[in-house]
């Protein structure tokens, strides 16, 4: 089985998937007597006869989600590192059903092979990631990789065509399914995306940022650009620089990167943080420092959005700098050379 790219699909597919109607090639059998009110939440069902049972046999198999050697599920998973899982059921090699629900399935065999659907559900996002790889597995293994940190599910579907003998000389195809979930905390391992929207002298404007590249970049360190817009970069053609690791510091090569600032020019800053799940607001911190062997040093206060370089007796060597962490404790970072001149 072979996928080379990731779908997104909403709870309805995965309802559907999950449902023994969706496996059905014809509809009928009983319906539901109830009828949405004029003052339903749902009055596109007005009128619609919902059936209450499957139309056809539809067979049960049970399926076990487990790591390929047989050692326990993981409680916890990490964005962005992929794990095998496989799903054991006998709907792949066991006999075929003969019966449901009291009902003989005469001459029942099956007509293909089973087809695995792994979907992993992150319910506070309330969106679906239809897991694929580009890996040769067996029919019942896949690679999954969670791309962000959440609370999610790893559900499986299974499903294998079989036909029986309706009546003499007549056979009708159907599917057999199963399915199961796995409940896991998928861990955050992505530093925050930290910038700064910079004015000087209250007219000049600009703005710096870092962004991850690639995206869902493992092994650590994650991999990011800095990317520069606006008027106090005017003089620069390359508005992108790569090549930094995401992280505590992330120091602009001033080789590469130096902004100029005139002597006693008021500088306003504007903090800008990004995360794949959620800041701690109380460890960022932004401002003008020195850097001692990787030790920052504020100069003045820490957190104005006003900074007075008239007020300021400043080092050589000087930064324009923002730090966060997230709640899982990953720190960001990003140190802006500035030369006064």
């Amino acid at each position: 089985m072979k996928f080379s790219h990731l779908l997104f699909v909403s709870f309805i597919v995965v309802s559907l998937v999950s449902s023994p109607l969706a496996f059905c090639e014809e509809s009928g059998g009983a319906v539901s007597s109830e009828k949405p009110s004029p003052n339903s939440d749902t009055p596109w069902l007005e009128g619609v006869d919902i059936p209450t049972e499957p139309a056809f046999p539809t067979p049960q198999f049970s399926a076990e989600i487990q790591m390929p050697d047989g050692t326990p599920l993981p409680a916890t998973m990490t964005e962005d590192i992929g794990v095998l899982f496989q799903v054991k059921s006998d709907i792949f090699d066991g006999p075929v059903p003969t019966s449901w629900k009291g009902q003989t399935l005469n001459k029942a065999e099956w007509v293909g092979k089973a087809s695995v659907n792994w979907i992993f559900v992150d319910a506070g996002k309330n969106k679906s990631l239809l897991a694929a790889s580009s890996d040769p597995l067996p029919l019942n293994q896949m690679k999954v990789t969670p791309l962000d940190p959440c609370n999610g599910k790893l559900t499986v579907f299974v499903s294998r065509a079989m036909r029986y003998e309706e009546e003499p000389g007549s056979f009708r195809r159907i599917y057999a399914n199963g399915g199961t979930a796995h409940h896991t905390k998928v861990l955050d391992i992505t530093p925050p995306l930290c910038g700064l929207e910079i004015t000087l002298g209250g007219k000049q404007k600009g703005n710096i940022w870092t962004i991850e590249n690639p995206l869902n970049h493992y092994p650590l360190p994650k991999k990011g650009d800095i990317i520069i817009d606006g008027e106090i970069f005017a003089n620069r053609t390359e508005k992108t620089i790569s090549g930094f690791d995401l992280g505590p510091k992330l120091i602009a090569d001033p080789g590469k990167l130096t902004l100029e600032i005139p002597a006693k020019t008021e500088i306003k800053l504007k903090a800008r943080v990004q995360d794949n799940d959620k800041i701690d607001d109380k460890s960022t911190r932004f401002g003008i420092c020195e850097l001692n062997n990787g030790i920052v040093k504020v100069i003045g206060k820490e957190n104005s959005e006003i900074i007075d370089l008239s007020k300021l007796e400043l080092p050589k060597e000087v930064y324009l700098f923002i730090e966060s962490k997230d709640l899982s404790g990953n720190p960001g970072s990003l140190f802006l050379p500035i030369k006064i001149k």
